[in-house]
């Protein structure tokens, strides 16, 4: 029984006694009468002041508490006219609104702080109790995909999601792809209802990473090529004087040969200079709209002799309708050419590549020697090489190319059917 019913059922235990009062004090007399009829208000006055200064207060902490209760901070305690309770209603009010600032502070902070997850071009993860994606931002579904929700990160098959599961927490890794991209990944835990709850921050710093090493390996080019160039200049000029003078004395002919081999090796150096030169000094793509039909016909065309003599098939299954796209065909085409030369380095002899491209792809497969998963991380990465005497100039060119027209790419060996496929996203 709460306070307000109890208060009810003590002004009917009155009103019964007041009744039976009344009807007793008649039978003795009026002054017995009036004597009554007073004592009974006096305690009907006495109730009134009980509830005013006792149930009414009680009631209005009541109210606060069920407001606290319900996080309801819009609403205000009444003042009732006594000093005690007035003095703690307007200081329960002062912490209400105090309160209700914060609450909306917060609302602010968490809608702002929402708004800078899901607009970051940093991809985030959150793991729940049992290492579940809980949640990911924008940038992380188009990382992972829309369907990862509840699932652990080794049940993701993408290459960035088995490494995130092998990052310990506290910790930063750099992450290549086969796509030419590079990934900083940190592993962090924060604490939530007193348990440690893990979430990942992945960064795609593949632009920050190539422009510092663009930056280093063009000053380091342009220095060797100043130096040797000036210095070649000169021991051509004076190993042609040597050859010359040993052709025209029969004395000295024997060393015509070796002097010649030195003219042919200092010739080719020169040209090695030139060609790591080309690639530091790709230009920005002139786009015009172009029919990537042609544009891969011509590519084939140049390569066919070569494809020929290796016994090499090259089918092209083309788009039904021509596809226009905005490219700097030289550059383009240059790019494809070393694909396909590629191509035919792993083959070698005696086999078949299959070019196959829609309005959004290009996709170039041949049945070479394959790349190892481990080696694909490392392909695009600049003067990497697999081959012996490779100068990792070819790929590292085709992937400027590439990016500089905008276009994503991957390269990679399927281990079930053991086809390499350069993949342009265009």
């Amino acid at each position: 029984m709460n306070l307000k019913h109890f208060f009810l059922f003590l002004i009917l235990l009155l009103l019964l006694f007041t009744g039976l009062l009344l009807y007793f004090t008649l039978q003795q007399g009026a002054v017995a009468f009036y004597i009554a009829e007073g004592a009974v208000i006096i305690s009907v006055i006495t109730l009134a002041v009980f509830y005013k200064r006792i149930v009414k207060p009680i009631r209005t902490l009541a109210q606060g508490m069920d407001m606290l209760k319900m996080q309801d901070f819009t609403q205000r305690l009444k003042t009732i006219g006594q000093k005690e309770t007035d003095t703690i209603a307007e200081t329960f009010n002062a912490i209400i609104s105090r309160l209700r600032e914060e609450q909306i502070h917060t609302r602010e902070q968490e809608h702002f702080l929402n708004l800078i997850i899901n607009n970051t071009s940093t991809a985030i993860i959150l793991l729940d109790g049992n290492n579940k994606i809980s949640f990911l931002n924008s940038a992380a579904t188009t990382l992972f995909g829309k369907d990862v929700v509840s699932k652990g990160l080794s049940e993701i098959n993408t290459p960035v999601a088995k490494i995130l599961s092998s990052v310990a927490p506290h910790s930063t890794i750099t992450l290549p792809t086969n796509t030419g991209d590079l990934f900083r990944c940190t592993h962090e835990t924060f604490m939530d209802s007193g348990y440690a709850h893990h979430f990942f921050i992945i960064e795609n710093v593949t632009t920050e990473i190539n422009n510092a090493q663009r930056t280093a390996y063009e000053k380091i080019i342009r220095m060797i090529s100043h130096e040797v160039n000036n210095s070649m200049t000169g021991i051509l000029s004076t190993m042609q004087m040597l050859e010359e003078i040993c052709h025209e004395n029969n004395k000295l002919s024997y060393f015509e040969e070796p002097i010649d081999a030195c003219i042919n090796r200092s010739t080719q150096l020169g040209q090695f200079l030139s060609r790591i030169a080309q690639v530091v000094k790709i230009p920005d793509p002139k786009l015009r709209s172009c029919n990537i039909n042609d544009c891969i016909t011509q590519a084939v065309t140049f390569v066919k002799s070569e494809a020929d003599n290796r016994n090499i098939d090259i089918s092209i299954h083309y788009s039904a309708e021509s596809i226009i796209k905005g490219i700097d065909i030289d550059l383009f085409q240059q790019a494809l050419i070393n694909i396909l030369r590629n191509a035919m380095e792993s083959i070698d002899k005696n086999g078949k590549i299959s070019i196959d491209f829609s309005e959004n792809h290009i996709f170039i497969t041949d049945n070479g020697k394959g790349i190892d998963a481990k080696i694909a991380e490392n392909i695009f990465r600049p003067f990497f090489s697999t081959k012996k005497g490779g100068q990792g100039i070819g790929l590292m060119m085709i992937a400027d190319i590439l990016t500089k027209h905008g276009f994503k790419y991957s390269l990679a060996t399927n281990p079930q059917t053991n086809l390499t496929t350069f993949a342009i996203y265009i």
